[in-house]
């Protein structure tokens, strides 16, 4: 199933691209792919209770991707993030193919966060992280003391 973040060159909101894509998932959708006009918070919320779920976003995400993404939610970004990608993750699985931006996985309490690429400062600190690209100031600083400025990330060891 598609949903389009933009209908006949009008701008979906994000909270009426949120209510059709919980409807889809409520209706038994699986797949889901969102062509993406900067909508905040895809994936985030959904409640997996008939399976595994997995979310495919194309074009341009805004913020909070993933935010409070649910364990049996995958959710796969093909291209860059803005701020905040996984805030408070509970489970969610996130596939990032490109970068993210400042806060990404930032208080995740549990689930999974790969990068392709990197990542901008305050990225994460909870849950597991990866990412094979720099990463700014403060990444991981809640688990790792002394914080490592710059450097690469796996589950929140540095990479030699």
């Amino acid at each position: 199933m598609i949903i389009q973040g933009n209908v006949n060159g009008k701008r979906v909101s994000s909270k009426d691209l949120e209510a059709q894509l919980q409807k889809a998932v409520r209706g038994g959708a699986k797949e889901l792919t969102v062509r993406a006009d900067g909508q905040h918070g895809i994936g985030g919320r959904i409640w997996p209770q008939f399976g595994r779920v997995k979310v495919t976003i194309e074009g341009t995400a805004g913020q909070r991707i993933g935010g409070m993404g649910m364990d049996g939610t995958e959710i796969v970004v093909n291209g860059s993030t803005s701020d905040d990608t996984g805030w408070l993750n509970c489970g969610a699985v996130i596939t990032v193919l490109g970068d993210v931006a400042n806060g990404a996985h930032n208080a995740a309490a549990q689930g999974k966060l790969y990068v392709q690429g990197g990542g901008g400062a305050r990225c994460g600190t909870g849950g597991e992280a990866a990412c094979t690209g720099r990463c700014g100031e403060e990444v991981a600083r809640r688990r790792i003391e002394p914080a490592p400025a710059i450097g690469r990330l796996f589950f929140g060891r540095r990479w030699e």
